[in-house]
């Protein structure tokens, strides 16, 4: 049975690696317990609520942070409240790579299918909260010191003056896929759906009706919960059984679908690559890379980066082990491996060739030993160093917010 209480011994079980220092927490680990015993009874206080709260803006967007210097005691609390909320309510994020999974076994299917790609336009700003307070507050289920809380981060006065759910906090994620699971629910269920899967706010269905049925049907169920699709990311044009070869980008991967005949038995295809968009955001990030080396002349951090970028990672973040993280573990299901070649390509000609500025920067403030270090660098042999295993490097928590901070805004 799930302990609701803000106890110090629940309040650890909230933290991750990384949090005491980034939230200032304690000066001394070994007073660890002392302070969370202190912030347990903090929260505990008839009075307590959310008050520091930041706004900064990521892409044009307000995002909601917690305050980092001021803040330790709510963002243990609001990590709380969302646990304790998840495991009420059974609230489970989608799991990227068992959608992409089961989307490769349906996409092999011969049976003639349309493929609908959708984007539900400002998903969060779109989510009014006070439905979902309403219906926790009927249910009973959070205890009341639960709803105190989420009450008083609603009221914030940042967040209190917002259309929707704050970007940010981890509550909106939870508030969000509990506001879509019934129209989950009555989507999977509408005539001629044969598949469904949503991650946050990109679907994608595949059916047996014709698309613009298929389409309406979705159209008026998100607008019944004041939800509306966005054109410019829609793709309805995409037959499973056409003779050309299909396309569409999902969940940061690229398919590519052609229609098959072997000894009369038809089948799709399927080849997989990385997104278009996902590629270009990897090549900007090499440039990136380098501009920032022209500004520091730190040559370790730029052969870090370039590790980090073409390899893999085992990073000390979770209490359970290491994170796992890089092309290899990001594209698992990847089957194209040109996209990898053309990287290394990229990487080449900014090296050797005086690609643009940048390659003929390089050239004027780098050795020829240098270049030939960085050259060493491989995405295809990040992949695959030959017998199917990955290239692995290991970095701490620290080292990684060294490597990432001049992608940090991007």
């Amino acid at each position: 049975m799930l302990n609701q209480t803000f106890s110090k011994n629940e309040l650890a079980k909230v933290l991750k690696k990384g949090d005491g220092r980034k939230y200032n927490l304690w000066t001394d680990p070994d007073n660890k317990d002392e302070d969370l015993k202190k912030y347990a009874e903090s929260i505990c206080e008839k009075d307590y609520g959310i008050s520091h709260i930041l706004k900064q803006y990521r892409k044009q967007k307000p995002v909601f942070v917690i305050d980092p210097l001021r803040g330790g005691v709510d963002y243990l609390a609001i990590r709380k409240v969302d646990r304790n909320l998840r495991s009420i309510y059974k609230v489970k994020q989608a799991d990227r790579a068992s959608i992409v999974r089961q989307l490769l076994t349906i996409l092999t299917d011969g049976s003639p299918m349309y493929l609908l790609k959708l984007d539900i336009k400002s998903f969060y700003e779109s989510i009014d909260p006070s439905s979902l307070l309403d219906k926790i507050k009927v249910d009973q289920l959070v205890s009341k010191k639960t709803e105190m809380i989420l009450q008083s981060l609603f009221v914030h006065p940042l967040i209190n003056s917002l259309s929707g759910l704050p970007r940010g906090l981890p509550v909106s994620a939870t508030f969000s896929e509990l506001y879509m699971r019934s129209i989950d629910r009555k989507i999977r269920n509408s005539p001629g759906v044969y598949f469904y899967s949503r991650f946050v706010d990109d679907i994608v269905i595949i059916g047996f009706d014709k698309k613009d049925v298929m389409l309406g049907n979705v159209k008026g169920i998100l607008q019944d919960s004041h939800l509306f699709l966005n054109p410019k990311k829609q793709e309805d044009d995409i037959q499973l059984n056409g003779r050309r070869v299909s396309t569409f980008s999902y969940l940061g991967y690229k398919f590519s679908i052609q229609r098959k005949n072997n000894e009369n038995i038809l089948y799709n295809f399927i080849s997989v690559s990385i997104a278009d968009s996902k590629l270009t955001k990897i090549k900007k990030r090499i440039i990136k890379a380098f501009l920032d080396y022209f500004r520091n002349t730190d040559f370790p951090l730029l052969k870090n980066r370039l590790k980090f970028l073409t390899g893999n990672c085992a990073i000390d973040i979770t209490p359970n082990g290491n994170l796992m993280v890089g092309n290899y573990y990001n594209y698992p299901e990847l089957t194209d491996v040109s996209v990898l070649r053309e990287l290394d390509r990229f990487l080449f000609s900014l090296l050797f060739w005086e690609n643009g500025y940048v390659g003929r920067k390089i050239i004027s403030v780098l050795t020829k030993r240098q270049i030939l270090k960085l050259a060493k660098y491989s995405f295809v042999k990040g992949y695959d160093t030959g017998n199917g295993e990955p290239m692995i490097f290991y970095f701490s928590q620290r080292q990684i917010n060294n490597l990432t901070r001049c992608w940090k805004y991007e």
